[in-house]
């Protein structure tokens, strides 16, 4: 079959498109995709294809299969693509009013990949296959937590995990069964924690008492965007050095950095598999990239795949 990632999106002033990450997740998403847009229908049979598996059953859910990080990244890929595609369709492949820069969160950064034409959709497949597995083996062999923090500001965040930690070395920390570090930066009021489990619902529950106005454990086995994901990163590091990254044909903004990362003037990308393992264990700094993409002269965003988590971030984060 042909390969149909979508061509890549039309450069135009004022709005960018953001993909969501893991956690968007949920049974029957993006079913709708595939019965009113042939485009989308190509990307859900292209994928069904290079995995041999029918992904329209995968975001069905009966199967269960997105309880599991594999299958819940792809399906999640999937369905964002597929949008963009409606999307394009939508406009009649008049893309005047198109993006002009993409992001996504943790996760959804793949997707801007794609999007973006960086990567082609087989490839960026093989990539988010290989990134799930690395992930779930890292959190099988360092089991850890993640708590969503809500209601308090960040250097109180900080500070309450830098005491829980009692080092600055990570090493030590994890030896002292006491790591607990800062994962995302979402917004104003909404930020995420990770670590070891004990520290993590420890540094929780301090933040209760600090005035957090709420905390929430996330489903997740693995203390994802921290250190603790340092053996996966290494290995994604040298196996996704082999990809062939192209230069986008829009900006590409980063987690990582909270900047503007990737520019279709620059040349392609080289050393990808450094930067893919420091987005594995670094913070998402989400709020820096909203912020950066106002500043740069993105003042509207439109989020593409299931749910309105990202449309409520970007609300969140107004300069």
């Amino acid at each position: 079959m042909p390969d149909p990632m979508p061509d890549p999106v039309a450069v135009s002033q004022g709005l960018a498109l953001l993909f969501p990450g893991q956690g968007s997740q949920e049974p029957g998403m993006g079913l709708d995709l595939p019965d009113r847009s042939p485009g989308a229908a190509r990307v859900f049979a292209a994928v069904s294809d290079l995995v041999s598996r029918d992904m329209r059953s995968v975001c069905a859910g009966g199967d269960g299969l997105l309880d599991r990080t594999e299958w819940a990244q792809l399906a999640i890929v999937t369905v964002s693509l597929a949008a963009l595609e409606a999307r394009k369709e939508r406009l009649g492949g008049l893309l005047a009013d198109g993006p002009a820069a993409v992001a996504g969160f943790s996760l959804g950064e793949y997707t801007a990949f794609g999007a973006a034409g960086m990567l082609s959709l087989p490839d960026l497949v093989r990539l988010l296959q290989l990134r799930a597995r690395l992930m779930q083996e890292c959190a099988d062999r360092m089991p850890g937590a993640m708590v969503a923090i809500l209601g308090s500001d960040m250097a109180v965040i900080e500070s309450a995990c830098r005491e829980l930690r009692g080092t600055d070395d990570v090493e030590e920390a994890l030896a002292a069964g006491r790591f607990v570090a800062v994962a995302n930066d979402n917004a104003p009021g909404q930020v995420v924690i990770a670590g070891q489990e004990s520290p993590c619902l420890e540094a929780a529950r301090r933040l209760s008492g600090l005035g957090a106005s709420r905390t929430v454990r996330l489903s997740v086995q693995g203390a994802f965007h921290t250190p603790m994901m340092r053996e996966a990163a290494g290995h994604l590091a040298r196996e996704a050095a082999a990809f062939p990254f192209s230069a986008p044909s829009v900006p590409v903004y980063s987690n990582r950095t909270g900047e503007r990362a990737f520019d279709p003037d620059g040349p392609a990308p080289k050393d990808m598999g450094a930067a893919l393992a420091a987005h594995m264990t670094c913070p998402v700094r989400f709020r820096d990239e909203v912020l950066a993409l106002r500043r740069d002269g993105f003042p509207e965003m439109e989020e593409l795949g299931h749910g309105r988590v990202m449309a409520g971030l970007w609300k969140r984060n107004r300069p």
